[in-house]
């Protein structure tokens, strides 16, 4: 296994019966380690799969939209394209809600290392970084360097109140099952990057972004932004770059946020700009109760 991607896209091969009896496939070189491999397969099953994992050679495939994959298009998620891009998400907010966020503390959970110049450009958009994490003693490196650069922060676990102030939470990488003990705001704003969409608890109220919708050129004549998932497509080209880089290629391909999305539907600016002035209406109570 290599850093190799391989597009998968349905092409009919034979007339008639033939085309669903002879399994045939054709593997296109299209540069920077990528191929384009036709096969005359509209559905995947078990059997096509394995075929496919070894014409691969088990390197990450992405299925074009002609092709049923079902369970099997699971090689990317479009979370990865969501972190690189968790700035332009932010201004994205902010533009729904109509208001910056240079006063407010932007509350972020994960237990996995995160890339500093990530926390370093979100501490540019807000008062304070505050990190939840059950791993506080291996973020050190991430503490010394938030102090080195003289970033308000905090570090926390508490499960009764950490989250109980947070309008705006990231949640990195932590599985729904880590929020279960927490109180957190009822109207809290929640960008997830984990790969599993997140379940709150039923009192829960507030909105979580869960996918984005993205817009870019693109310069490939092999690869039709149209016939493939477009964030998992334009993720595939980045998926083995760092932040930075990721940063210098997203301005060069003009890539920008269309939509915030949910599990299932399109945010609106009415749902995100009430949400945020009930969590603040919400954090001024618990200011007069202290």
């Amino acid at each position: 296994m290599n850093n190799d991607i391989y597009y998968i896209k349905y092409e009919k091969m034979y007339a008639g019966w033939l085309n669903r009896v002879l399994f045939r496939y054709n593997i296109v070189d299209i540069g920077q380690c990528k191929h384009l491999v036709q096969i005359n397969r509209k559905v995947i099953n078990k059997k096509v799969y394995e075929k496919i994992i070894k014409i691969t050679k088990n390197n990450k495939i992405l299925f074009s939209n002609n092709v049923v994959s079902n369970q099997y298009n699971n090689f990317f998620s479009g979370k990865l394209l969501m972190k690189y891009m968790i700035i332009d998400i932010i201004k994205s907010m902010q533009q729904m809600i109509g208001s910056n966020f240079i006063q407010e503390d932007l509350y972020i959970a994960f237990c996995k290392e995160v890339d500093y110049n990530i926390l370093s450009d979100l501490s540019k958009e807000f008062k304070s970084i505050n990190i939840i994490t059950d791993k506080i003693r291996k973020i050190k490196r991430i503490e010394s360097k938030l102090e080195r650069d003289n970033i308000a922060y905090s570090i926390s676990n508490n499960k009764k109140k950490a989250l109980k102030k947070a309008k705006i939470l990231i949640n990195m990488d932590y599985s729904s099952n880590f929020f279960e003990e927490f109180y957190i705001n009822r109207n809290c704003i929640i960008i997830n990057l984990n790969p599993q969409n997140l379940l709150m608890k039923n009192s829960f109220q507030g909105s979580i972004i869960e996918r984005i919708e993205i817009d870019y050129i693109n310069n490939n004549e092999y690869l039709d932004p149209m016939e493939y998932d477009k964030n998992k497509l334009y993720e595939s080209y980045i998926i083995y770059n760092k932040y930075i880089d990721t940063r210098i290629i997203q301005k060069q391909d003009k890539c920008i946020i269309k939509t915030l999305l949910g599990s299932s539907t399109k945010l609106s600016p009415k749902e995100l700009k009430n949400n945020f002035i009930k969590s603040s209406i919400k954090l001024d109570k618990n200011k007069k109760k202290d």
